[in-house]
């Protein structure tokens, strides 16, 4: 998926200018506020995933860890009407991350995920453990309706592709002896990144 440097640019700024309103307002700033081209709308329109992961430097470790993040792979509302809502709840409502704090905001980066290209999984189950070590896509899992799924960047937490599997498949409530089994549907993404630096 290919998003044009000028859409890329305002959804980079947009994510951060929602985070900052609705740090002074405590509301969702509207499309009128937030500043919406016409080509942005044009070239955003198509429903689609959409991820906004916040990412923090540890002053003493330096280690990057992960401040708050929010998104869905479903394809949900135009793409440009997602930007402001999830970038508000990866900040302030993120179960597993505190309130991003004013001052914080000048100490995070942003990035946000564009997912695209879902493939099924159609060779082997060797051969598609190998696709996944050799490229590291995104991975989704599906039994009965129910999903799990890892973005590309858990990838860095993980040594085997079969590991990765595993903890879907715990995700989902299933027992890992259904690794292969052709009950269990699984689905590779890639996803388009945009990042935006510390302002």
């Amino acid at each position: 998926m290919v998003i044009s440097p000028q859409s890329s640019e305002w959804i980079s700024s947009t994510t951060r200018k929602a985070i900052e309103f609705y740090m002074d307002s405590g509301s969702v700033p509207l499309p009128e506020i937030l500043g919406v081209p016409d080509f942005v709308k044009q070239e955003l329109n198509d429903p689609t995933g959409f991820f906004v992961i916040l990412k923090k430097r540890h002053p003493v470790s330096g280690e990057v860890g992960i401040r708050g993040m929010m998104g869905t792979l479903s394809q949900g509302d135009a793409l440009w009407k997602s930007v402001a809502n999830y970038a508000i709840t990866a900040a302030f409502f993120d179960p597993r991350t505190p309130r991003l704090k004013p001052y914080e905001l000048n100490e995070v980066t942003i990035d946000c995920l564009i997912p695209h290209s879902f493939a099924q999984q159609s060779n082997s189950f060797e051969e598609f453990v190998s696709l996944l070590e050799m490229e590291h896509p995104g991975v989704m899992a599906l039994y009965n309706n129910r999903e799990a799924f890892m973005l590309p960047y858990v990838w860095q937490e993980f040594k085997e592709a079969p590991q990765l599997l595993r903890v879907l498949l715990l995700q989902l409530g299933i027992p890992v002896s259904l690794l292969q089994d052709n009950s269990v549907n699984y689905q590779t993404f890639s996803v388009t990144s945009i990042s935006s630096i510390e302002s």
